[in-house]
């Protein structure tokens, strides 16, 4: 199956509480609007996909390396942790689902799909430019800068694309991607 789903945040068992057992809050607002749920790290969504049922989810190293040797993390510090705020230890971040990103999608069986390539030529004039950077070794984390500025798309066929993506594996059956960006498409508008 080559499609995606968007992440949408999971229920907590007992009704996703504000504040985990020590005080800590669960959810945050962010300047934006969105809310942001602390998700313990073994309940993230990723981990029901059907393909992961069996397997053993191995812990997170505890120090990656290299990880902000200069203790700068202002570069990467989302908006709604400025104001003080994080997740406690052991979860992770995740953009609560609203209903307006439901409304926006043509059907509940297509939300968070990515859309399938619209060009059916190979031509390598067909207006498709990218650039690329790789890096092979043993990483633990990526950053991107990503500058867009006001991407404009007209037709039904066009889109606007800038984003992170991290390989692992090759492009047969063990492949596993994440993708992170920003993307304006048509269709979503």
């Amino acid at each position: 199956m080559d499609e995606c789903k968007l992440i949408s945040t999971p229920t907590h068992p007992t009704g996703s509480p504000d504040e985990d057992e020590s005080g800590k809050k669960m959810n945050h607002k962010s300047p934006g609007g969105d809310i942001i749920d602390c998700v313990r790290f073994y309940e993230q969504p990723a981990f029901d996909h059907p393909l992961l049922k069996g397997h053993k989810i191995l812990d997170p190293p505890e120090s990656p390396i290299n990880k902000y040797e200069k203790g700068n993390m202002s570069d990467i510090i989302q908006l709604w942790i400025l104001s003080g705020e994080s997740c406690p230890e052991g979860t992770i971040p995740i953009r609560r689902t609203t209903e307006q990103d439901l409304l926006r999608a043509e059907s509940i069986d297509t939300f968070g799909r990515k859309l399938h390539n619209f060009r059916s030529d190979s031509n390598a004039n067909n207006g498709h430019e990218h650039a690329i950077g790789f890096v092979y070794g043993k990483l633990y984390g990526a950053t991107a800068s990503i500058n867009v500025w006001s991407p404009q798309v007209e037709i039904p066929d066009e889109f606007s694309l800038a984003q992170i993506w991290i390989v692992n594996g090759s492009y047969g059956e063990d492949l596993t991607t994440l993708e992170a960006g920003w993307q304006a498409c048509y269709y979503f508008h």
